[in-house]
């Protein structure tokens, strides 16, 4: 199916859920060019929406445009690369005592360290960032602080220490850069955006490189070291990389060089205290009170969102709307059911060419008479021959007409069935509505 640039996913001004819990799944796998808007700003509407885009090579924009009460949004994206200024998944740090601690890391002679992250302009007055020593500019370790306008290296090897520091560069509060910063032979070199921003030789380096490290604090935990902010992913390579794999793994995140690579993460966990390490090297680490971004709700509305096979979980605030492609409803009617027997109240095959989405099907008995009761019925529906309600499998619907789960989809060809038992001791009569787009 493929929908051109003009064809707008929204949802129409005349469908009301106020009041109902219901799941939209929007499952797209074969487009190839086009724009996706959703638009839910204008209708209550308390439940769970999907998009999933995993299997898709598609060249346009999704936009989702959500205001004002709480539901929550998956999508499944499959891309590559996050391109910088894209926030993903990860975990806000209060600069007050959140903080995360790994095992012993031995990070080499030489090594590399990268850092995706987002820099509150508030910070303490030594804001480390990630490091395995106490304070004190003589305190053996080695420490990076990574500031609104500069980086700030500081090691030592107990009783001397060095602290240098990047080039200035324009503000970068509340972006999400990636930072790397290089240590080879004594120079310890400064990138943001894999662009190089100085160089500087420190003099004492025989500095402790095994030890565990700590993220977002010193090890030693005082106060003013608390770092505040995001960081959605740290690389760190016992190896000096290149200029040239410092700018791919900026621009390719998800996938990063692996060679010498000893600790990866991905912060896509979202959940739980612990942050796992995927290079293999079980480098877990134990997070203190640092919470997930999507739980502390500082993904924004507006996302734009590569990820390769993951789901990405997000409560928002929202209100609903629905319109895809041409309305339509499709309305059966049985009448006169001899008592236990079937009868297909709608009985609906997708012409070629077409396909339907489903979001609502009700059912009731027709009241015959004056103060009369609705008949009683079992119901079956039916997509293609599979069963998605089974009177057999399922408790049967009253006459008051719920509902079945919904949204579905059915495919060229295939038929659609809305089927009742009568469970009256005389024949019966009944209804049954779908409302759907068929497009």
């Amino acid at each position: 199916m493929s929908i051109p640039d003009v064809q707008d996913w929204k949802f129409r001004s005349d469908v009301t859920l106020i009041g109902s819990t219901v799941t939209l799944n929007v499952n797209i796998a074969d487009i190839s060019y086009g724009n996706i808007n959703i638009n839910l700003a204008d209708v209550s509407f308390a439940g769970n929406i999907k998009i999933d885009l995993a299997d898709v090579s598609f060249a346009g924009n999704l936009n989702v445009n959500i205001a004002s009460q709480d539901i929550i949004l998956n999508i499944n994206v499959t891309n590559e690369a996050v391109p910088v200024g894209h926030i993903k998944s990860g975990l806000s740090f209060d600069g007050v005592d959140d903080y995360a601690k790994t095992d012993t890391i031995n990070v080499g002679t030489n090594f590399t360290i990268f850092l995706w992250l987002k820099v509150n302009p508030t910070q303490k007055s030594w804001p480390f960032t990630i490091a395995n020593k106490n304070t004190g500019g003589t305190s053996n370790g080695f420490s990076i602080w990574v500031k609104p306008t500069q980086i700030i290296w500081e090691s030592g090897n107990g009783s001397a220490g060095d602290t240098v520091s990047s080039d200035t560069f324009d503000n970068i509060s509340d972006t999400l850069v990636c930072i790397a910063i290089k240590y080879k032979d004594g120079i310890v070199y400064f990138y943001l955006n894999a662009v190089l921003k100085g160089s500087k030789t420190i003099t004492n380096t025989d500095f402790n490189r095994n030890a565990p490290i700590y993220i977002a604090a010193s090890a030693n935990l005082v106060s003013d070291t608390f770092w505040r902010g995001i960081i959605s992913q740290i690389l760190i390579y016992n190896d000096a990389l290149s200029q040239g794999d410092i700018q791919y793994n900026c621009n390719n995140p998800n996938a990063p060089r692996t060679n010498n690579l000893i600790l990866f993460y991905d912060f896509s966990e979202q959940t739980g205290n612990k942050i796992y390490d995927k290079s293999g090297n079980g480098h877990d680490a134990t997070i203190y009170g640092a919470i997930w971004v999507s739980e502390k709700g500082s993904a924004p509305a507006s996302l734009n969102i590569n990820i390769k096979a993951q789901t990405v979980g997000i409560s928002i605030q929202a209100e609903w709307q629905t319109q895809i492609g041409n309305q339509k409803i499709i309305t059966g009617t049985a009448v006169a059911v001899a008592s236990d027997t079937d009868a297909d109240v709608i009985n609906y095959t997708v012409p070629s060419g077409k396909t339907l989405f489903i979001y609502a099907v009700s059912v009731k008995g027709i009241i015959s008479g004056v103060g009369g009761s609705a008949p009683r019925g079992s119901w079956e529906f039916l997509i293609a021959g599979n069963y998605v309600w089974d009177a057999n499998t399922n408790d049967y619907q009253p006459s008051t007409g719920q509902s079945f789960p919904v949204p579905l989809r059915a495919n060229a060809g295939e038929s659609v069935i809305v089927r009742v038992h009568n469970y009256e001791t005389g024949s019966a009569s009944f209804v049954a509505d779908i409302d759907a787009y068929e497009v």
